[in-house]
């Protein structure tokens, strides 16, 4: 590293002494990533790869390596996350969109109860004596739907706003459920059936809950389009959530459609590429993009006896 450069950045201290304490401990190769600021103000990345060779007691007795200045690509990463933050943003907008009508029917459902439950309220007030605990009932409905009613718009608004990656333990089951409460309308609409087969004592991912989401979201999408396509009787859907190793936590999305061709199968997750009427044909190209930022793995297949396994693993938070 050059002369000029100032003290470690401070966000970077405790990694950086993590990795100190690591390379006097081991004899492999340790890498890290830092930032420092040099006396101009301007902010460097630097990698490192160091090596300890220990005696018989196990301390370090030399240690050798080399510091890469890797700011050029950091900075081309950085860009490029910006660009896939923005693609993600522009699709959830577009599903957003797409559900509209759904999406106002879910919060519609909540707001008439309230409603119906104030006015019941009102009347039974009017009694002599009035019966406390039908009023307490009333009440405590009018409290779930507005509950119901703020979890659509929160989950709405969350899909809505553009913001950075924020990694966080995710309860892949909750958020089925929650993701499927938002689709439900649409669902009745199609009159599709959806089965849940969810992992009990499922570790938690870690990841950004709105952009799993999405990822979530759009499967389901692409799923209760393929079985309501010319041609297929059975509108079902299956969810099931895994821990098919340690350290991963898996969800899958199966459908009794027609499947995917195969001249389609290799250009799945190609940009602007879609077999549908409607779409930007980004979708699976953008949860592909997303379950790979979170050092996960998407996959899409066709069943053995029919219509399509879509799937994607995260790391267990």
């Amino acid at each position: 590293m050059s002369k000029e450069s100032k003290p470690l950045h401070p966000d970077d201290l405790p990694g950086v002494a993590t990795w100190v304490h690591s390379v006097a401990r081991s004899p492999s190769v340790i890498t890290n990533e830092f930032r420092v600021v040099r006396k101009s103000g301007e902010l460097r990345w630097y990698l490192s790869r160091v090596q300890s060779r220990l005696d018989s007691n196990g301390d370090a007795v030399s240690v050798s390596g080399a510091f890469s200045d890797i700011t050029v690509r950091k900075i081309a990463e950085g860009e490029a996350d910006a660009q896939r933050q923005t693609l993600a943003h522009i699709t959830r907008v577009a599903t957003v969109g797409e559900l509209s009508g759904a999406i106002a029917h879910e919060i519609n459902q909540p707001l008439t109860a309230i409603l119906a439950n104030a006015q019941a309220a009102r009347r039974m007030l009017g009694s002599q004596p009035p019966p406390l605990d039908d009023i307490g009932a009333a009440l405590d409905d009018i409290i779930a739907e507005d509950n119901r009613a703020d979890d659509i718009i929160r989950r709405v608004r969350g899909m809505l706003k553009k913001g950075e990656r924020k990694s966080a333990p995710i309860k892949l089951n909750d958020l089925v459920r929650a993701t499927l409460r938002l689709l439900r309308s649409e669902l009745i609409q199609r009159r599709v059936s959806v089965q849940l087969e969810l992992a009990g004592d499922l570790p938690a991912a870690l990841g950004d809950e709105v952009q799993v989401q999405q990822v979530l979201t759009n499967l389901l999408i692409n799923a209760m389009d393929a079985v309501t396509s010319p041609g297929v009787r059975e509108r079902s859907i299956s969810i099931a959530t895994a821990a098919p190793r340690p350290g991963w936590v898996e969800t899958v999305v199966s459908d009794r459609g027609p499947g995917v061709a195969p001249e389609q199968q290799a250009k799945l997750f190609e940009p602007f590429h879609t077999t549908k009427d409607h779409g930007l044909g980004l979708g699976l190209a953008i949860c592909k993009s997303i379950v790979n930022a979170h050092g996960g793995v998407l996959g899409i297949a066709n069943n053995p006896d029919g219509g399509v396994r879509a799937s994607f693993t995260l790391p267990a938070g």
